[in-house]
């Protein structure tokens, strides 16, 4: 039997992972860059298939899912509400998609 590796075929090009730090006013930095990144481009870049990681910068904890999600709340904030279905608001799915606090 074959491991997963070997199914998975030749490597390809390595992948960048754009490394970004998250400020407590939720400002998106990149770190290898030195400079700010708005949820805008980063949009771009998820939907181009980019990869990034996120820490936040107080705790140096991981919140990548948290920024997808503010990412994916703001694409999703201007598709239409099928007719007879309310829209659901963005800070809903933000909250929703939010690790659970222990």
């Amino acid at each position: 039997m074959r491991d997963a590796a070997s199914r998975q075929g030749p490597p390809g090009p390595a992948r960048v992972v754009r490394e970004l730090t998250r400020h407590h006013d939720g400002s998106l930095h990149d770190t290898t860059a030195h400079r700010p990144v708005s949820l805008g481009e980063l949009a771009d870049d998820v939907r181009a298939g980019a990869t990034f990681r996120a820490r936040d910068a107080a705790t140096n904890r991981d919140c990548t899912y948290q920024v997808l999600a503010t990412v994916l709340a703001g694409a999703l904030s201007w598709i239409p509400a099928p007719l007879g279905h309310g829209a659901v608001p963005s800070a809903t799915i933000a909250t929703l998609l939010a690790p659970e606090r222990s």
